[in-house]
């Protein structure tokens, strides 16, 4: 059928496929059983190469488009001997190569009428070596076959059960029939396409793997429609048997596509096993490398689970590594801005979207997951290299709409007025003179330094220099999950001190007079020694960053302080920021003050809040 169609197509198979290998290799029995599907009752070859040529033309034109098998090449023992053996294989590859009878039969009839034997078929030689002149080896495809090549106990039952392949065939030529215009278009618009691809030594060369390309798109077209595929992914290391690998699907299309990415990942030495590996199985696998190669901090690595587990287990989890497509992900990662969580107490829970800042984490997890998969060679491409990150506009937009900017959440920079609130607050005290707020003059401290809370927390009275006015940021206070030995999380949590943000978060501060005037404050209210800590508890210990967020709130609430935007811990570091850049006017000094990684960073933060100020210098500006 195939012939048939390349031959319609105007490209006829005009080449010889030799296969070679040893005695006892199995070749001419494989190439019996695979190869001749007419006479199954008695499984031979249709002629020896001992004939003569003209027994061989004759044979050639009698099977129609099917393969005839030629078997036992012999080279010949002596000149004369391979001097014949060459002619004649010349004979043959010329008699398949040019698709056309030679009528050499006409000169053995008595009558001496012209008989014609067309050549419809291809030819398949078997025989230990192939030698002969050049013209007649570029009309041949060769391959060479070992003894433990050919799976031995597969071939038996191929052999006994001789309806099996007649009925594959029978099956797939009924396929062909039904997509014939399909498959005879193909090999139209595609066979000088592929034969130009390559540059080799002979230009039948380059037919013959424009031939093969597209055969075997046609049994893979084949093999799709069924939606299974089975391929040979070489042998076993330690018993050498042969391992395959049969791929289902639901659809054409889900098998096309795990076998591309197979095959793909087969040529560059990756293993097949990889097919049935899911995304949690390589998301836990890349945790666990973290973990032990200690590559982030105890806290960041808590956040990368959290974030993993929270958010990536439910959309990929039980999802096959090799369905994860550029498509499939980008449309995920759109739809996670429909994602919503609860939020507030148990009697007044509230449905939030998740911020741009979960999502940013969500694609960023995402992809460092799936590059440690390319690494480990689980996939052979990051699909994560084509999936564009929505920008904070995008992606709160898809949330509120074309008044996004209106809704979007910003970070409170408090007033005068609100700042005179909160001091007034903090200074607050009992009748017995006591604050009212234990870790209130803590909150302005902060307010005056523009530290991280996690920074204040960490600081030590060591770490605090009076007679050079200056204050040593060199750790944080982060709270972890307690592990096992292995690194397996365990109920509860604890304290521990890490390294700070960024190299730029390690930095000396100078105080302010205020400054100094709450730190003289808190070391009278609040001393254990120079080791303790600045901001500590009644025992002299480190105050959990949770319960220091809640002396904030208490405070907030009490100053009876109301905003339209959100207003957390955080509001303290940001009012410093935003009040020392109106005063400072310097981008790069700000950015040193705060600790930020880099300029852009204090950029992209702060210039927002000028835009007002730059409206109104645009206004006055002229030349």
């Amino acid at each position: 059928m195939l012939t048939t169609l390349f031959e319609k197509a105007g490209f006829p198979i005009n080449f010889v496929l030799g296969v070679i290998g040893i005695t006892g290799s199995r070749k001419t029995s494989m190439c019996t059983a695979m190869a001749q599907l007419f006479n199954r009752e008695r499984l031979k070859v249709d002629a020896e190469f001992t004939s003569t040529a003209c027994g061989i033309e004759q044979t050639l034109s009698k099977y129609g488009d099917a393969i005839v098998i030629n078997d036992d090449f012999i080279v010949g023992e002596t000149a004369t001997e391979q001097v014949q053996t060459a002619r004649k294989l010349q004979t043959l590859v010329r008699l398949c190569g040019n698709r056309g009878s030679k009528e050499r039969m006409s000169f053995y009839l008595q009558d001496n009428k012209k008989t014609f034997f067309p050549i419809k078929g291809c030819c398949l030689l078997t025989g230990e070596q192939i030698t002969g002149i050049t013209s007649s080896i570029s009309r041949m495809f060769i391959t060479n076959i070992e003894r433990d090549d050919v799976q031995n106990d597969l071939l038996a039952f191929y052999q006994e059960n001789k309806w099996i392949l007649p009925t594959y065939a029978y099956d797939f030529l009924q396929w062909c029939c039904y997509n014939y215009d399909k498959i005879l278009e193909f090999i139209k618009s595609n066979y000088d396409k592929i034969r130009k691809l390559v540059k080799l030594k002979h230009p039948r060369y380059a037919e013959m793997y424009a031939t093969f390309c597209i055969v075997v798109e046609v049994f893979w077209w084949y093999a799709c429609e069924r939606w299974s595929l089975t391929l040979n992914d070489g042998r076993d290391k330690i018993t050498g048997e042969r391992k395959r690998i049969t791929i289902y699907g639901a659809t054409r299309t889900e098998v096309v596509h795990k076998a591309q990415e197979l095959i793909r990942q087969m040529e560059k030495g990756y293993s097949s096993s990889n097919i049935h590996v899911n995304f949690k199985e390589i998301a836990e696998e890349y945790l666990k490398e973290v973990r032990e190669n200690h590559l982030t901090k105890q806290s960041t690595f808590d956040k990368t689970q959290s974030t993993i587990e929270l958010h990536l287990f439910p959309m990929f989890g039980d999802m096959n590594i090799l369905d994860m497509n550029v498509e499939l992900l980008e449309d995920t990662l759109i739809n996670f801005s429909k994602k919503t969580y609860l939020s507030g107490h148990k009697d007044n829970e509230v449905e939030k979207p998740y911020s741009y800042s979960t999502y940013k984490k969500v694609y960023e997890k995402l992809n460092q997951v799936l590059e440690f998969a390319k690494r480990k060679k689980y996939i052979l491409m990051n699909p994560m290299v084509n999936v564009r990150k929505s920008t904070k506009d995008e992606y709160e937009r898809r949330i509120y709409g074309n008044d996004y900017l209106e809704k979007r959440k910003k970070v409170h920079v408090f007033t005068d007025n609100e700042i005179e609130k909160l001091k007034t607050e903090c200074f607050s005290t009992y009748s017995t003179g006591r604050y009212r707020h234990k870790h209130g003059i803590a909150m302005l401290f902060i307010l005056n330094t523009g530290l991280r809370a996690s920074e204040a927390l960490a600081l030590l009275w060591k770490d605090i220099d009076f007679e050079e006015n200056t204050i040593d940021v060199n750790k944080t206070l982060a709270m972890v999950a307690n592990r096992d030995e292995n690194g397996n999380k365990m109920s509860g949590t604890k304290l521990i001190f890490q390294q700070p943000k960024t190299t730029s978060s390690k930095r000396i501060l100078a105080m302010s007079e205020a400054t100094k005037d709450y730190l003289k404050i808190m070391k009278e209210q609040n001393y254990f020694g120079e080791d303790s800590p600045i901001i500590a508890n009644s025992w002299g210990g480190h105050v959990i960053p949770t319960d220091f967020e809640k002396y904030f709130y208490n405070i907030i609430k009490s100053a009876k302080i109301i905003a339209n935007e959100s207003i957390s811990l955080h509001c303290l570091r940001h009012t410093f920021g935003s009040r020392f850049f109106e005063s400072s006017q310097d981008l790069l000094l700000t950015s040193k003050v705060l600790g930020h990684a880099s300029v852009a960073v204090t950029a992209e933060i702060y210039l927002h809040s000028r835009e007002d100020k730059i409206k109104q210098a645009m206004e006055k500006f002229e030349i």
